[in-house]
């Protein structure tokens, strides 16, 4: 609910006045969530879909389609998740991790070194890490989890190692920082990272 809000009754219905971020006035009807919370009912601009996952649990998601055609193709792959769930042909975990999927890989890294700095880790470990981790991914190409590959990590490691810096451009790395020579210690913590 807007912090702005305020709440008027008419016709028998509570009513939520606020102004937007450009000034303009709106209101629209109060609705409580399932929490409790006061929540402001208005029509979204994509579609919605409503379903029972897995667990038997009701999830209602944004699509983030405007078109009622892409919207229903949205909720039958999520209702054939469920019932693979419910199959017994994936469990419920590798059904969670199928939505980490539409996440960039720049993203979970950011959670990560979030992650860390929360456990109270070395502040120059997670520097470390951090830079290790998007130096990889930017010099492998890695933008999604499903691009993650071994052999791709492996060749863009052997190319700072083994050859020179215009060779190493061709195999994907992009910063001259990173295309100079690397000891062991520092190809063993990329390996690590």
């Amino acid at each position: 609910m807007p912090a702005n809000a305020t709440i008027v009754e008419l016709k028998g219905k509570q009513i939520v006045r606020w102004k937007d971020r450009k000034g303009r006035s709106r209101s629209a009807e109060l609705t409580v969530s399932a929490d409790g919370a006061p929540r402001i009912k208005t029509t979204a601009a994509t579609y919605t879909a409503k379903y029972r996952d897995g667990d038997g649990v009701v999830r209602e998601i944004s699509t983030g389609c405007r078109d009622k055609q892409a919207a229903m193709s949205v909720l039958k792959e999520l209702t054939d998740r469920a019932e693979l769930v419910r199959a017994k042909i994936i469990s419920p975990d590798q059904d969670r991790v199928a939505d980490h999927q539409k996440i960039p890989v720049a993203k979970h890294i950011e959670a990560y070194i979030v992650y860390q700095r929360d456990r109270g880790r070395n502040a120059e470990h997670v520097r470390n890490y951090e830079t290790r981790l998007n130096r990889s991914a930017d010099g492998c190409r890695f933008r999604w989890l499903s691009e993650l590959n071994a052999d791709r990590l492996e060749r863009w490691l052997s190319a700072l190692t083994e050859s020179t810096p215009s060779a190493s451009k061709d195999e994907g790395v992009e910063d001259d920082d990173t295309a100079k020579l690397v000891s062991a210690s520092v190809y063993n913590g990329y390996i690590e990272a």
